[in-house]
């Protein structure tokens, strides 16, 4: 079972300041609440690979969905079988994991 982290409202995918310290990201000086992230933020935020990271994962449940969710972004945890290829599509930032197929050894199945 994998877990991959989306966003389940419109907005857009972000963590929150909280979570982001927690991995040594902090916002400067200077900027406003809406001005959420710093480019580091927003680039650990935009990588792909932190949504599926375990340590990243980990870090969130054990904060909480609602807590670890950035200022316009609502998290949730889908749990892919190993099997399954998934792709999220997004509209306005509200995003849908959709499984694609399913694969074992590089052939599909489904």
């Amino acid at each position: 079972m994998r877990k991959i982290l989306y966003n389940k409202c419109y907005g857009g995918f972000g963590f929150s300041d909280e979570l982001l310290a927690m991995f040594g990201i902090y916002k400067e000086e200077g900027y406003s609440r809406r001005a959420q992230y710093t480019q580091a933020g927003a680039a650990f935020c935009d990588n792909i690979d932190n949504r599926v990271k375990p340590e990243v994962i980990a870090s969130v449940e054990r904060m909480g969905l609602e807590a670890a969710s950035g200022e316009c972004s609502k998290l949730a945890i889908y749990e892919a079988d190993d099997d399954e290829i998934v792709s999220i599509s997004n509209h306005d930032g509200y995003e849908t994991v959709h499984v694609v197929c399913r694969a074992r050894n590089g052939f599909v199945i489904d």
